[in-house]
């Protein structure tokens, strides 16, 4: 990746380019209200110079109102500047973060992801936030400081030539040799701001999210050591990023203050000879600290690139960290239960495809048939739920998937919204009483007003779930994936879930992850299946070697096959998966 971020946001988002002839018209108001403010102080230079020598005063006259139209213009163009720049940057912004919720749309948000969320949500907020540098300080600045620049050159040479050769030599050091320094002095720091950020903002989320048993274990003052720790590594970044732009200032101070006093001495002869008047003296002197406005963002915008070039390298990875959910090919709406199959031949399943959890597997399932998968904690039952419902693609064999897919796991996510709204992820546009009736069939009362709490925390675990079934319901599903869906429920709610299961689904093929096998077979009539024997990894007990599998470990040359019919499969997970 390009460490100063030239081209990053071409490449992380297509759909966030900003529009030119916006881009443009905020350039030119820039221009004009930086080119306002130097000619202000020009202007007024002459104006008292001029007056000191007590002429008519309507000699003075066209001073006055230029001082008055620079005056007000500043203000005007400088506002007008603000609305139109910052509007094109926000759309880039907004452009940029809804790419990167598609991208996501598309992945399955595992690994690295799923266990630093504060990170991730770092990425699509701070981030991508920082994308609004990139027009606001990056590149407007630098153009209106070459445009105002030369054209403050050219005027100081037009009233004498060795003037505008000193103003050359000050605005390139002020222009190009204090923010190259400020960049070059805070370069590690800017490349370790982003990810010392995300690293403070995982251990604040963690913190919070684990707070109970953070008190409950008595390490309190341990995780604020952390919290504190995270923070000193973030302040001395930042305050080496601020000591950065301080040197660069100074060299710009430093720079021009030099320039006002050559440009004195420089003109001094020529006002003797009276090659130029003396009342432009003042505005040889006083032009090159005007300038001050106009270069004082460059150090800042040289640390922004650098830093916006980080940020968006972030983003973009988000796509690349993450495995593609398969994407199914779609059949008609009116496909029918009585179709739905899941066939696998010799599949692999797994987070790794160099590396899967299971091998080997081959087999056919058809609608009507209750299958209880069994096997030991982390066997990859899970893995084989995901790759089955098309949140996961295959890491070898072949798999197809008639029929729409719905899951109902363990922790199938709830947002801290009302009921209704949780609801509608599943039907947006239904009404009131279709919601009722979903939520009638799923055995549960609740009002469509109530408000769910952070992780459903203000409902009981079993209304929890019967929540996330009415989901299911609204949406239809010919295959019902079960992901330990009575984990965490007493007996008897665990009982009734499956008793309703199995008369909301009488014809739907369900598969279910569980680690109760007499519990599927008494409410659901599951047949078991044990994936042990395709396990790659021998458990406890085990050799690799005594292995058995219905089918051999899928060779290097077996490519990952996928057939998913049925509309509407990925976006059904992404409802009932946290």
């Amino acid at each position: 990746m390009d460490p100063k971020g030239v081209g990053v946001s071409a490449n992380v988002s297509a759909n966030a380019s900003p529009r030119r002839g916006a881009v443009v018209l905020a350039v030119v108001l820039g221009v004009l209200a930086a080119g306002c403010g130097v000619a202000l102080i020009g202007t007024a230079a002459w104006l008292l110079s001029r007056a000191s020598e007590h002429p008519p005063v309507l000699h003075l006259m066209v001073a006055v109102t230029l001082v008055r139209f620079f005056g007000i213009g500043k203000g005007v163009f400088r506002y007008a500047e603000r609305l139109v720049g910052h509007d094109v940057a926000l759309r880039e912004q907004s452009g940029l973060r809804i790419s990167t919720y598609r991208r996501l749309m598309d992945r399955v948000m595992a690994g690295d992801l799923t266990s630093r969320r504060q990170d991730l949500v770092s990425r699509l907020t701070q981030d991508v936030a920082t994308t609004l540098d990139l027009t606001v300080r990056v590149m407007m600045p630098r153009i209106v400081a070459v445009v105002v620049g030369i054209a403050a050159v050219v005027t100081c040479w037009w009233i004498s030539p060795a003037a505008g050769v000193v103003l050359a030599a000050g605005l390139l050091a002020a222009v190009l040799l204090a923010p190259w320094l400020g960049d070059l002095l805070a370069r590690r720091g800017q490349r370790d701001l982003a990810a010392a950020r995300a690293a403070l903002a995982e251990a604040t989320g963690r913190a919070h999210r684990l707070a109970p048993e953070i008190n409950a274990h008595d390490r309190i003052d341990d995780q604020l050591g952390e919290l504190a720790g995270h923070d000193r590594g973030l302040r001395r970044i930042e305050q080496r990023a601020a000591s950065a732009t301080g040197v660069a200032a100074a060299i710009q101070v430093a720079a021009l203050g030099l320039v006002t006093l050559l440009a004195l001495v420089v003109s001094a002869p020529a006002v003797v000879d009276h090659r130029i008047a003396p009342t432009l003296v003042a505005v040889l002197a006083l032009v090159p600290m005007a300038l001050m406005d106009v270069v004082q963002p460059l150090p800042g915008a040289a640390l922004a690139r650098r830093a916006a070039g980080t940020a968006l390298g972030r983003v973009s990875r988000i796509g690349r960290e993450a495995p593609p959910i398969a994407d199914p090919e779609r059949v008609s709406d009116t496909t029918a239960r009585t179709q739905a199959r899941i066939v696998l031949d010799r599949v692999s399943v797994g987070w790794n495809a160099e590396e899967p959890v299971l091998a080997g597997i081959s087999r056919t399932i058809t609608a009507g048939e209750r299958i209880a998968v069994t096997g030991r904690s982390g066997l990859g039952k899970t893995s084989l739920a995901l790759t089955v419902a098309g949140l996961l693609p295959t890491a070898a064999g072949r798999l197809e998937v008639h029929g729409r897919v719905g899951m109902l796991g363990q922790d199938a996510h709830l947002f801290d919204t009302t009921v209704r709204e949780n609801l509608r992820l599943a039907a947006p546009h239904a009404d009131d009483a279709t919601l009722a009736e979903a939520l009638e069939r799923a055995g549960v009362d609740l009002d469509l007003d109530r408000r769910v709490g952070e992780h459903g925390g203000t409902i009981s675990g079993g209304e929890a779930r019967r929540l996330a079934m009415a989901r299911l319901l609204l949406r239809e599903v010919d295959v019902v994936v079960l992901d330990e869906p009575t984990e965490h429920l007493d007996a008897d709610t665990a009982d009734a879930l499956l008793d309703d299961i199995e008369r909301l689904w009488p014809d739907a093929l369900v598969l279910a992850i569980t680690h109760d096998p007499d519990s599927a077979i008494e409410h659901l009539g599951a047949t078991v299946w044990d994936l042990t024997e395709h396990a790659t990894d021998p458990g406890p007990g085990r050799t690799s070697s005594g292995r058995t599998g219905q089918g051999a470990p899928p060779s290097s040359d077996d490519a990952p096959a996928r057939i998913h019919n049925g509309p509407g499969t990925a976006s059904v997970m992404a409802l009932s998966l946290r």
